[in-house]
């Protein structure tokens, strides 16, 4: 490949390399040794900043994955690092406002639900308020079944989630602790949490996990 990133070189050309979901090669190994990951962030040091053949845009969902990659050292001084994250409140208000919801029902949104394009999108099919709460439930029962396959899996693992989950809404948002970071690990890969290594900040998936979590936590508080 470096071969063909010379040709386009003196051609004039920069390229672009892209690579999607790439924690996916995080554990294959060559020769049973070396990662194969490592290998190719050396490739991408190499072919950018030492020989400035191109550009490459690496992109994951796995936050857990950024922050391996983020304190590598092979990677320090040499890359950017761009959250592509759902819309802001202020972009979210603007496009429901444009595609006809009041005042109140654009802010309604923003505060229960945020700028997730899925969702918003069927709250713009039905009654603002029902929708809202009809996606909540989902969410909610979403969680409850994740954490029911986990009680079935191990009993304390499933009182340590809940536990977590607990904490967290009374805290609104927190740091990784480095005695809960197996839990959180869990609870992201679920999609019912979600970790940013960059400002080191814990919080629900969506702002309507939020809102389901509280609503999951409380029903069992009943039980």
């Amino acid at each position: 490949m470096e071969t063909e990133l010379v040709k386009l070189k003196e051609k004039g050309e920069t390229p672009v390399i892209v690579f999607d979901e790439i924690q996916n090669l995080k554990e294959i190994y060559l020769n049973g040794e070396r990662r194969l990951i490592d290998r190719l962030f050396n490739f991408f040091v190499a072919v950018t900043k030492v020989n400035h053949l191109s550009h490459v845009l690496v992109m994951t969902s796995d936050t857990f994955f950024i922050e391996e990659i983020y304190q590598s050292s092979a990677l320090e001084n040499t890359s950017r690092y761009f959250l592509v994250d759902f819309f802001d409140d202020e972009t979210t208000y603007k496009i429901l406002k444009d595609e006809g919801l009041s005042d109140e029902e654009a802010r309604y949104v923003v505060e229960n639900v945020g700028g997730v394009p899925w969702m918003m999108e069927q709250i713009l099919n039905g009654d603002v308020k029902s929708m809202v709460e009809e996606l909540c439930v989902s969410v909610k029962n979403s969680i409850k079944n994740k954490l029911t396959v986990e009680y079935k899996k191990s009993e304390k693992l499933y009182n340590t989630e809940v536990e977590f989950l607990r904490r967290l809404v009374e805290s609104n948002g927190m740091g990784l602790r480095k005695e809960d970071r197996e839990v959180v690990e869990r609870l992201v890969q679920l999609e019912i949490l979600y970790y940013d290594p960059i400002n080191d900040r814990i919080t629900p998936h969506t702002k309507l996990h939020g809102k389901a979590i509280k609503k999951l936590l409380e029903s069992l508080d009943r039980v």
